[in-house]
């Protein structure tokens, strides 16, 4: 069962959507090295307009990583980056950026595009994700006035990986709930991410956190 809803994604998949999600999650990860190898240098002294610029980035890089066919093998970036920005600027930066991600990725599924060709294109996947980012989203609320910065800078592969089993249990329920994703598909999704997540907060995370604590320190 699992292996015919893995065949069946590779079948469906063009060259195109291949490469262009390839070229997302490379550019994504060049954009989060790149800005882990800079620190702060125009970070902190840019003072808001610099912070404000690192946020529109990171919410092109949201819809970006959204918009990806990866994301459905669980390679994406979304809730590495909703979850530094959740516990540095709070979360109606968060639901601000889930939101506008939202509204954007709808509005290209239900009009006809020139490059169609390159993203995922359908409502009921842009609804599900959307339910289930915010039922997250709300989440970490909890999770954030549990725990302090410290605490989670210090344990934080642990409470990250614990952040993302959640993430995967809400995406689970709700993808063939709303968007009427095959259940294998939503596991399979589910079981990569928790692979790649680990791997990313622990060679990545740390710095990156870091990085946007810098930006607006708490």
């Amino acid at each position: 069962m699992v292996s015919g809803a893995i065949k069946k994604f590779l079948f469906n998949i063009t060259p195109a959507q291949l490469l262009f999600s390839l070229a997302v999650i490379i550019g994504i990860v060049l954009f989060l090295v790149f800005k882990l190898v800079s620190g702060v240098v125009s970070g902190v002294s840019g003072g808001g307009h610099s912070t404000f610029l690192v946020l529109i980035m990171l919410t092109v890089a949201l819809l970006l990583t959204r918009l990806s066919i990866l994301v459905k093998v669980g390679i994406g970036f979304v809730s590495f980056i909703l979850f530094g920005v959740q516990m540095v600027f709070g979360p109606l930066i968060s639901f601000g950026m889930v939101v506008i991600t939202s509204y954007i990725y709808i509005k290209l599924a239900t009009k006809p595009y020139f490059f169609d060709f390159l993203i995922t294109k359908g409502v009921h996947s842009a609804i599900a994700q959307t339910v289930y980012l915010g039922v997250w989203t709300g989440s970490l609320i909890v999770l954030f006035r549990m725990l302090s910065v410290e605490y989670i800078m210090s344990n934080l592969v642990f409470v990250y990986m614990v952040a993302v089993l959640l993430y995967v249990v809400f995406m689970v329920i709700f993808l063939p709930l709303l968007a009427q994703e095959p259940v294998p598909m939503a596991l399979i999704n589910g079981m990569m991410m928790m692979v790649i997540q680990y791997f990313l907060i622990k060679y990545l995370g740390l710095q990156f956190m870091n990085y946007l604590l810098a930006l607006s320190p708490l």
